[in-house]
């Protein structure tokens, strides 16, 4: 049997536990990597992952896990803020990262990089190269300056305009550059490298018919809860909706790592409650009232909107949160933006419920057609493996 050709694969999240999107996609980016390739994968983060999630990705790839240094970051950071370079990418930089990476390059056929913060690591790589961004962060920083306030509005403005000379820069010297987010991906228009891939969904999440009442009485928001924009959302749907819904309805809030500021906030009124992180919080959500995303700042495409499709939810969305999606008219979501709008919506859901449960099997169909983890592997490994044989 032939052995399997080579990837050499550097991110700065290991996948397990899977609280958030990015550690989701790097799990399914590893596994379906697998299915064609050797996968060497390097971790720059200063959490070192238990031994018992670095045996379990073992299944699919080799683990290295890289801890950066304070002095590292430092000098990093000093050289990144006069050579114009992303000030976030200094926070992964380690000198011996670098070195263990390069010596595992010389016996690789590819390389990945999954999102922009380690793109520095396979830069000088000569072979085929591709960076996974998923969101175009430059994008999403310049349209959260012009309402963000204090630091982090300089914070946007500044980075901004750094990140976007570096993708700029993926785009001419690699492969292949990956975006979740057609309109994203759109400003790169004309050029041939960069591609729209689709964000998965586990084929577990469109079997859920589970329900669980006691969740009946409430709306689900679902997201890894120290996040800003997921803050933001929880903040601005507590102080603008919730009081003026029913008293009875209940805000439940599904995630790990909830913020100080949330954490405040359901002490201080016992309509909000954190649930915090499940195996599989699908089944509550499936039962809720309704699952909630009110985006207000931040954008990229939302995973907590294609799961609760998935799991067959009624789901309610902002406009904003829904520019990502491909024809959202068919997937039955409903679109709310002012306050009145969404408190019009979730009374109507209270008293008509019948009237919506078509949407349940709409959304759920919308997703399945559109937003697979063997579709986005699929994609991946072509692109990767025309690459390497061009």
């Amino acid at each position: 049997m032939e052995s399997k050709r080579k990837i050499v694969l550097v991110t700065s999240r290991f996948p397990f536990p899977m609280v958030g999107g990015f550690e989701i996609k790097n799990y399914h980016l590893i596994r379906e990597l697998s299915k064609d390739y050797e996968v060497s994968a390097h971790f720059i983060q200063r959490r070192r992952p238990c031994e018992s999630d670095i045996k379990a990705l073992e299944n699919y790839c080799s683990v290295q896990v890289h801890k950066p240094s304070m002095l590292g970051i430092f000098v990093r950071m000093v050289i990144n803020i006069f050579a114009g370079k992303p000030l976030q990418n200094a926070l992964y930089s380690s000198g011996k990262a670098k070195s263990a990476i390069e010596r595992d390059l010389i016996s690789a056929d590819a390389a990945v990089c999954s999102v922009i913060r380690t793109c520095d690591y396979i830069e000088s790589y000569d072979r085929p190269k591709f960076y996974d961004l998923a969101d175009s962060l430059w994008q999403l920083y310049k349209n959260n300056f012009p309402i963000s306030k204090g630091w982090r509005r300089f914070a946007f403005r500044i980075e901004a305009s750094r990140l976007q000379r570096k993708e700029l820069q993926l785009v001419r010297d690699s492969n292949g550059v990956l975006f979740f987010n057609q309109r994203e991906a759109e400003f790169y228009k004309g050029a041939r490298n960069v591609h729209v891939v689709p964000h998965g969904v586990s084929e577990g999440v469109f079997e859920c018919v589970d329900l669980n009442p006691q969740y009946a009485d409430g709306l689900s928001f679902i997201g890894k809860l120290n996040v800003a924009h997921n803050v933001d959302m929880v903040l601005w749907f507590s102080k603008y909706v919730l009081p003026l819904l029913p008293n009875h309805v209940r805000l439940y809030l599904i995630g790990s790592s909830p913020s100080s500021k949330l954490q405040a906030l359901a002490n201080s009124d016992s309509r909000i409650v954190i649930v915090g992180f499940l195996d599989d919080p699908y089944p509550v959500i499936r039962s809720s009232i309704a699952s909630i995303c009110p985006l207000q700042t931040g954008g990229g495409i939302q995973n907590k909107i294609i799961e609760s499709l998935a799991c067959g939810a009624i789901t309610i969305a902002s406009r904003k949160a829904m520019a990502p999606f491909d024809h959202p008219e068919d997937s039955g979501i409903l679109v709310c933006d002012t306050p009145e709008e969404w408190v019009r919506t979730i009374n109507e859901l209270l008293g008509k419920p019948q009237r919506h449960q078509f949407r349940r099997e709409i959304g759920r169909s919308y997703a399945m057609a559109r937003y697979s983890w063997k579709v986005y592997g699929d994609i991946v490994r072509r692109l990767i493996r025309d690459a390497i044989h061009h």
